[in-house]
């Protein structure tokens, strides 16, 4: 078939819209989701030109029987439909052909106007116009990617169960059209169909295929016979529970060797009626389960036995599931995880940088790239009076102490088993303490990917003029092949409320520097009306720790005023890798007409992402990533955007603007999914990225915990491929269930 070059679209100017309507935002009427400033957009053989509507700051709705468009002086506007893809997003979309584009320059032209709307006593209506210029490159169309969800995995006669076909994707952004195949002989095009099944008699498989007009993907969807229980009254459904020493990691096992590990699989309900039938099984034949049917009468159980059997080297993982007869729960499932071949800990990160994470007892651990798991210490030391009192002062030398307090590395134990015996640290004194130690508890951490950690935290040390308490930025670095600490410093001591740090991945010999938002208390604002807070985005050195103010007011330059705006924290912060950007996540009040967003605020205030105001990171490339999840009934839905800041010329997109760069599903058994994300590099000085999403289950229902232990809920890691300036991300694989970050996780 005939195919045309390929147009990449580069943006080279965006023009402003035409003045009028004094502070009135227009911007935000009509966004530029494709062509993307950075890259261009595919077309084989027609060109996606996707916008989207918004509202003015007024929250006046764009009207889109006013919507124009022009390319190169013609009005193209006939050839734009709506968006029409299956999700609440609003706005047009063509597949413009490329014989309406000329070698070389081409210009685009939107045009749109709101709703009238009361200004005064006149009703008025604004215009929003984008203009951006492109050319023409070649490239190959690229396949979607499917993604079958189902509200439910177990099928009841007659109940019906939701498709969801939405979270698929295409890399190019073609319009995507969609086929099911519900394997009982019916099939449906809509791109969420419900469907109920009849008495089935066996499992079934629905499968989806997804097509962009030119090439198709397919996702598959195991819907699960319930089985049946003994005819009542005879027997009546019995309880389940299940249980295990501990979540299913196999850590590192041969190929071609076996490993197992213990379920247990119980009745609780002592009826004399009770009956449990149960079925089990695993969706990679890696993983085995046995016995796979099992009848248990009242306050029976049985031993199941999990065996690993990896054919190959590498990460490999499984869902296993236990479909049964029950009373309280019909469908459990759990995620078992096993390294082929040998390795350290739970096998590789699958990055180059040493990945750190608070385990959930609040201890920093940190993971090597080949997968070797330490404690990173963050043992430190107290200031001691010279009658030998501790002042809860964080120190590593006397000169972090005030007057003529110093930091001994040893002390004596007080109290305990060991009272008055020699002691460096706690564990030294049974049933005593050691006032030497100091473990330095973070509000928050950064890597620098080259084995320094570096921890932030309020009210641990005391200014020696005012006598208040401060906070303490700590410097610790590790060994890259053992995990051993071999240094640490106390860097800064900044105003108490500085609670976040960022690091570049300069090294600490070459100039590195970490970043706080210093927050200051402004003792005598500026009448008539001022705000007496402020947050400085200061830069510490790695070295030395001495520091620069950047930004003495980051709420100022993002645009709050000192009279009427309140102040507003900073929710998160990160840096590019060489320093040359910053960015914070505030939740902007809405009084203020700042919205709640993630920003750049250095080289220059620009807001990035719309609507979003909590953790984020930054990619390699300097590209703003960050995660969601969304649940149903039984599957957790984690998807990762990923944001170039030139996306925001024609107005900062929202979540509902974009195409995830990588969606993944988890079984949830009904509790929310909680999602932490890291992103690394794939070796030193590289732009690509490798992502890991951290997955655990929060707001389990009370209903789960009398069926599956915590230590079974399906938690660990997911690793992504995420190469530097593209839109996709690929799975890479599922990490272990051990490394489980529910705070700080960090390259």
């Amino acid at each position: 078939m005939y195919r045309s070059p390929l147009l990449a679209l580069l943006l080279i100017t965006a023009l402003a819209p035409p003045a009028g309507a004094a502070r009135v935002d227009r911007k935000n009427l009509i966004k530029v989701i494709s062509p993307s400033v950075s890259g261009g957009v595919p077309a084989h053989p027609f060109v996606n030109v996707i916008v989207s509507f918004g509202r003015m700051s007024n929250g006046t709705a764009a009207d889109p029987a006013s919507f124009r468009a022009r390319l190169n002086g013609s009005n193209i506007t006939k050839v734009f439909a709506d968006v029409g893809d299956g999700t609440t997003v609003t706005g047009k979309r063509a597949a413009v052909d490329s014989p309406l584009f000329h070698e070389g320059k081409n210009r685009l032209r939107f045009e749109l106007r709101s709703l009238p709307f009361k200004s005064g006593h006149h009703m008025r209506a604004v215009r929003d116009v984008d203009q951006l210029r492109f050319k023409a490159v070649s490239a190959p169309n690229q396949p979607p990617h499917a993604q079958a969800i189902a509200s439910d995995t177990v099928a009841l006669p007659g109940v019906p169960i939701q498709f969801d076909a939405t979270e698929s994707t295409d890399p190019d952004l073609d319009k995507l059209t969609y086929h099911w195949d519900f394997g009982d002989g019916t099939t449906s095009d809509e791109a969420r169909p419900t469907h109920a099944f009849a008495d089935q008699g066996g499992d079934i498989t629905v499968q989806l295929t997804v097509s962009d007009g030119q090439a198709t993907a397919t996702d598959q969807v195991q819907i699960l016979e319930k089985p049946s229980c003994g005819p009542p009254p005879i027997f009546t459904p019995g309880t389940l529970h299940i249980e295990a020493p501990g979540p299913l990691e196999f850590h590192a096992v041969a190929p071609g060797a076996t490993a197992t590990l213990p379920l247990v699989v119980r009745n609780p309900d002592t009826t004399p009626t009770s009956q449990l039938h149960a079925r089990l099984g695993s969706d990679n034949g890696s993983f085995t389960i046995a016995p796979a049917d099992v009848t248990l009468g009242p306050g029976e159980q049985a031993d199941v036995t999990v065996t690993f059997t990896p054919s190959a080297t590498g990460h490999q993982s499984a869902f296993l599931t236990i479909v049964a007869c029950a009373s309280n729960r019909s469908v459990v499932r759990l995620l078992a995880h096993g390294f082929g071949g040998t390795a350290p800990g739970t096998g590789p990160t699958l990055a180059a940088d040493p990945l750190f994470y608070l385990d959930a007892q609040g201890n920093p651990t940190g993971i090597l790239p080949n997968g070797l798991s330490f404690f990173a210490d963050n043992r430190l030391h107290t200031c001691v009076t010279p009658d030998g009192l501790p002042t809860g002062d964080v120190c590593v030398k006397d000169s972090d102490c005030a007057g003529a307090a110093t930091c001994p590395a040893t002390s004596t134990c007080r109290g305990g088993d060991n009272a008055g015996q020699p002691c460096t640290f706690t564990t030294d004194c049974p049933r005593g303490f050691c006032p030497a130690q100091n473990i330095f508890s973070p509000d928050d951490m950064c890597g620098d990917g080259n084995g320094g950690l570096y921890l932030i935290a309020e009210d641990t040390s005391t200014d020696r003029v005012t006598g208040d308490s401060i906070g303490t930025v700590a410097r610790l670095q590790f060994d890259l092949t053992t995990g051993g600490r071999t240094d640490a410093a106390v860097l800064d001591n900044p105003q108490s409320g500085t609670i976040l740090i960022a690091c570049d991945r300069i090294p600490l010999r070459s100039r590195g520097r970490v970043y706080i938002p210093e927050y200051h208390e402004m003792l005598n604002p500026t009448p008539p009306c001022a705000r007496d807070e402020r947050e400085a985005l200061t830069s510490i050195s790695k070295a030395n720790g001495t520091s620069s103010v950047l930004l003495p007011d980051i709420d100022a330059a993002l645009g709050y005023t000192q009279c009427g705006d309140s102040f507003t924290m900073s929710d998160d912060l990160h840096v590019t890798s060489d320093g040359s950007a910053v960015f914070v996540a505030v939740s902007g009040p809405s009084e203020t007409g700042v919205p709640a967003g993630i920003y750049r605020i250095l080289p220059n205030p620009e807001l990035v992402l719309n609507g979003v105001d909590d953790f984020f990171q930054v990619h390699p490339d300097g590209d703003v990533l960050y995660a969601t999840a969304t649940d149903n009934a039984s599957t957790g839905i984690v998807k990762i955007y990923k944001v170039s800041p030139d996306q925001a010329v024609h107005g900062a997109p929202r979540l509902a603007d974009l195409t995830p760069c990588a969606t993944f599903e988890v079984p949830n058994n009904g509790c929310r999914t909680a999602v932490m994300l890291a992103a690394g590099r794939t070796a030193p000085d590289s732009t690509d990225g490798v992502l890991i999403v951290s997955l655990f289950p929060a707001l389990c229902g009370v209903d789960l915990s009398p069926v599956l232990p915590t230590n079974l809920r399906p938690h660990g890691a997911v690793a992504f491929a995420s190469p530097a300036g593209s839109p996709t991300c690929s799975v890479l694989g599922v990490l272990s269930a051990e490394l489980t970050a529910t705070d700080q996780l960090t390259f």
